[in-house]
Order: C-alpha cells, then structure tokens, then sequence
C-alpha cells in the first residue's frame, strides 16, 4: 500500500511536511478528477515487472480542489509524490535536497544523513497512454544526462493518473 499522506511525514531533510502534504493534495486532486476513489489499485511497472499498489489518500475537499484547481500543476506535483514513496519503497532512499534548474532532475537522493546516492526525475499525465508513457520515459532519460558527470544511477518515474499507473525505470550509467 501506497499512502499519500505518509508524504507528510519524514521522507528525508530535503522534503518537509508542508511540502509533502502539499504533493500529497495535488496528487489526490488528480486521482479524484479522473473518478478513482480512496483504494483504487496503482499499477506499477519496475523494469522488466509489473504489480500494483493500492493507493490511498485522505477525501479531497473544495479547498484542496481551488488550491489546484491547475491541473497541469497539480499533476506534476502529485507525480512527484507518488514517485518519491515509489522510489523509497523500491531503493530505500530518502529525499536529501530539491535539484536546482539545470541538473537535469528533480532531487537528489541518499540515506540522511550521507551523500548523494542516487538522482530522481519525475513526469506526469493526467491521461495518456501507454505510448504517451513511453515517450515521456525517453524525453526524461535524455534529460538526466545533464547531470551524468556525477556518476550516480538515475531514477525515472512517470505517473499516469486516468488509469492509474506508475512506471519506474532505472538509469545505469
């Protein structure tokens, strides 16, 4: 199972509670507008295999629904969401600190306190499918190399929220 709300509490120094809420808010707004309810089943595919997790979230009230009502936003902030308890499920690590423009990702990761491990880059889709997925994976792939000299793996996650899915692809280098 896969809380947003645990996003509140501590994924690592470089994310704080407010901001995890406000992540796990945006993602909640998304998965409510595409009609899921509290529960539904995320389908989750890492490398080569393909489970699911069931996804839960506290009602999403009106508040939360005008404090998003950007959906492209809200969609790239519930994505980071999902992806950060995605990746700490799957590797362990936590989120060390916000990447700035220009690395090429979003965060960057490790076990706090202790140095960067490994690198985080996150898309979303509202709606898409699987070859608007398999797009995105190579766009962001591609963009990770801004940040290839620092010889860490890279983590790519793309959430899709019609149809609720997370792909997670690790990057070797």
């Amino acid at each position: 199972m896969l809380d947003l709300n645990d996003l509140a509490r501590n994924f690592g120094p470089g994310l704080s509670s407010t901001k995890g809420q406000d992540l796990a808010d945006a993602g909640s707004v998304c998965l409510e507008e595409q009609g899921h309810s509290v529960g539904v089943r995320l389908r989750i595919e890492v490398d080569a295999s393909v489970g699911s997790h069931e996804l839960r979230w506290l009602p999403v009230t009106e508040q939360l629904r005008l404090t998003h009502a950007d959906l492209q936003e809200a969609t790239e902030l519930g994505a980071v969401g999902i992806a950060i308890l995605l990746t700490a499920q799957e590797t362990g690590h936590s989120v060390l600190r916000r990447a700035v423009i220009g690395d090429g990702v979003d965060y960057w990761l490790g076990d706090a306190p202790g140095p960067d491990l490994a690198r985080l880059e996150v898309s979303g889709l509202l709606r898409g499918d699987r070859r608007s997925i398999n797009s995105r994976v190579s766009q962001k792939i591609a963009q990770t190399a801004r940040s290839a000299d620092s010889g860490l793996p890279v983590y790519v996650v793309v959430v899709e929220f019609s149809a609720p899915s997370a792909r997670f692809h690790e990057v070797k280098r």
